[in-house]
């Protein structure tokens, strides 16, 4: 089906050069600052809150030995227990919250590297903050004794909020930049069309006029005209 030459055609005025070269940076930084990441994030650190709560609640109720709440062993060496349910139940929420804060780990290196000016990046103290949280739920969750472990993946409720915060802000600004660009983008496809329409006028008017020049000529009065402008010559 061909489209019609004023059909509006926002993707053109998207169009990005295709000898551009796109560097492994670039498409990290694209992909980083997208809604979409920023929504996984969110999901991300709410699930880490859940399973935290979770894990403690059931370290209260856990009857097997090892006691969930040891205060010597560290978590990681804590899960096998003298009840198989249990010892699933230890290993399938220590991992699910492990691998999240892992994932969140690498969420922080794709921030870091995508960063144009990263010395810039550190200097804001948003950014300290939020790695702080990171990288301190991911090295405290196996290097802590199982107590002490629960409790602070409990109490790091403030720090995801904190985290969540961040994310709230850089979702609404960018939010904001993505209806401002689409804006930019219609009003200057409203442009080319009302170009285009100007032309085509310009085309009409223009054909119009040797139309009617025409017509003057078939019907005789380009004629008489012609004859007067002789006779005017000749008594000259």
């Amino acid at each position: 089906m061909t489209r019609n030459k004023y059909e509006l055609k926002i993707d053109i005025v998207n169009e990005q050069p295709h000898n551009r070269s796109i560097t492994l940076q670039s498409k990290i930084q694209s992909m980083s600052s997208s809604l979409s990441f920023d929504y996984i994030v969110v999901m991300m650190v709410l699930s880490d809150a859940f399973f935290s709560l979770m894990e403690l609640v059931l370290a209260v109720y856990d009857p097997a030995s090892h006691p969930a709440l040891s205060p010597t062993l560290l978590l990681i060496n804590n899960l096998t227990t003298s009840d198989t349910t249990w010892t699933v139940l230890r290993s399938f929420f220590f991992s699910i919250s492990f691998i999240i804060r892992l994932l969140m780990g690498l969420e922080m290196v794709a921030r870091i590297y995508s960063a144009e000016d990263r010395k810039q990046h550190f200097k804001e103290f948003e950014n300290l903050i939020d790695l702080f949280i990171v990288l301190s739920a991911i090295i405290t969750k196996p290097s802590l004794p199982s107590r002490e472990g629960l409790l602070l993946g409990a109490f790091m409720l403030l720090p995801r909020l904190w985290r969540l915060q961040i994310i709230q802000q850089a979702i609404v600004q960018e939010t904001a930049d993505h209806y401002l660009n689409l804006l930019s983008n219609r009003d200057k496809a409203y442009k080319m069309k009302l170009d285009d329409l100007q032309r085509e006028k310009d085309e009409l008017r223009f054909l119009l006029i040797n139309a009617q020049q025409k017509l003057k000529l078939l019907t005789g009065e380009g004629k008489i005209m012609l004859d007067e402008h002789q006779s005017t010559t000749k008594t000259k």
